[in-house]
């Protein structure tokens, strides 16, 4: 093909809504994705916001056909194994948006990029982009390798979606961590666990532990379900202990959770990921855009990381397709989008602190104010772009709310800095499969 107007790196939910919303607008979208196939990947619960991004792409009929599990609410059990009044979408949602979905990534991921085909984006499978091309400052593309060999693609813009070990952190190092959510995930699948009858059966549950721990219980297809705990490295691991050890200790301090699995057989190997949160100092140079896990990754607490995917997938192919328009596809193009972006994560990050704040409680917020169950429920519905200064001036009163981060800007004639740690640790991600 000749060389498209825009360059995708990454075929996961932001690379697939990126590539969907450029098709749409007449674009020639190039997107090259490294696996050949479907891929594994964790967070598989959806939130309701899902649904607009998608409806607009044309693909929300087809989840709606899928065999993925339907989620109509959230709950959040104690340490005691109390489980609260459920957050019910449609208290609150009156369009179709009041269910989402638990998925397989692996099938979910599959069909989107099929979709953004069937819309006129080109797809390449098997194919890793292995260095931007950077002349003068300015992104021109990049070089990637496929079962072809080697070669360039020049674009006027490319969107890295490449999630957190994204082309763009290698080059320039932009990768912040955010200290204050340095935390690990341990988990496995499931299946003959005990469920719920009827809707509340798909509901995603947030089981607290002392500590500020806390499982996650996704019920996905064919009866499997995602079960894992997430907690400090401190909190969750002690010296010598196999990962079979380290489950099993989490799990005797939840008593809803080992309740529902006590008749319930593991079916993969356990899992471990550092789950940290990052932003990218800047979101965007002279004609590259970052999006998706690229852009940022919060803290998996309220299943905000396949919306944010999806969302900033769409708002920066629309930014990429302004700037051609505009003739101007430079750092400064960009701008509105890194900063909308930041806002909306900065809302639901603010309630992520709040909820491991042991003086934090949702039932106190709520009982203090009227209007703060709604509040609470259009953040976990994926309300993440409006303003909640009101409700999170009464979070502060018992929870210590971290300021916003700087990062998100845009940045003219970055330098590359390849081989540069991310800030705020001198390691890079850990995870053992």
């Amino acid at each position: 093909m000749n060389d498209p107007d825009v360059l995708i790196i990454g075929g996961g939910p932001a690379g697939a809504c990126a590539a969907s919303t450029l098709a749409l607008a007449g674009r020639t979208a190039l997107v090259i994705e490294k696996e050949a196939g479907p891929r594994y990947h964790i967070g598989e619960s959806f939130i309701p916001f899902c649904a607009y991004p998608l409806a607009r792409i044309g693909f929300l009929d087809k989840l709606k056909a899928s065999r993925f599990t339907k989620k109509y609410s959230v709950v959040f059990v104690g340490t005691t194994g109390t489980a609260s009044r459920p957050f019910w979408f449609h208290q609150y949602l009156y369009d179709g948006a009041a269910v989402t979905w638990q998925v397989l990534r692996s099938e979910f991921d599959a069909m989107l990029l099929a979709h953004a085909e069937s819309l006129g984006a080109t797809v390449q499978r098997g194919v890793e982009a292995t260095a931007l091309i950077i002349e003068g400052g300015v992104v021109r593309g990049a070089r990637v390798r496929g079962p072809d060999g080697e070669r360039e693609v020049r674009a006027a813009v490319t969107i890295d979606c490449g999630g957190r070990d994204a082309l763009s952190h290698r080059t320039f190092a932009w990768r912040d961590l955010d200290p204050g959510l340095d935390r690990f995930a341990l988990w496995g699948y499931f299946e003959g666990h005990r469920l719920d009858e009827g809707v509340a059966g798909g509901a995603t549950v947030v089981a607290s532990i002392p500590g500020g721990g806390w499982f996650w219980w996704i019920p996905v297809t064919d009866g499997r379900l995602s079960c894992g705990v997430v907690a400090r490295r401190e909190d969750l691991f002690v010296a010598g202990e196999t990962t079979e050890q380290t489950w099993a200790r989490a799990l005797a301090q939840q008593p809803w959770v080992a309740d529902r699995l006590s008749a319930a057989r593991r079916v993969e190997p356990l899992r471990v990921i550092r789950e940290y949160s990052y932003r990218a100092r800047h979101a965007a140079t002279d004609g590259l855009v970052l999006a998706g896990d690229a852009f940022g990754f919060l803290d998996p607490i309220f299943s905000s990381g396949v919306f944010l995917a999806l969302r900033g997938g769409e708002l920066a192919a629309q930014a990429a397709d302004a700037a051609l328009t505009q003739g101007d596809t430079s750092a400064r193009a960009f701008a509105d989008y890194g900063a909308r972006m930041s806002a909306g994560i900065e809302n639901i990050r603010r309630l992520v602190y709040a909820f491991y704040d042991k003086g934090f409680s949702l039932n106190q917020v709520m009982t203090r104010d009227p209007y703060a169950r709604s509040d609470i429920s259009d953040l976990l519905d994926g309300c993440f772009f409006r303003d909640y200064e009101d409700f999170f001036s009464i979070c502060a009163d018992s929870a210590t709310l971290p300021g916003p981060l700087s990062d998100g800007r845009p940045i003219e004639r970055a330098a590359s800095r390849r081989g540069a740690a991310p800030r705020g640790d001198a390691q890079r991600s850990e995870r053992a499969d």
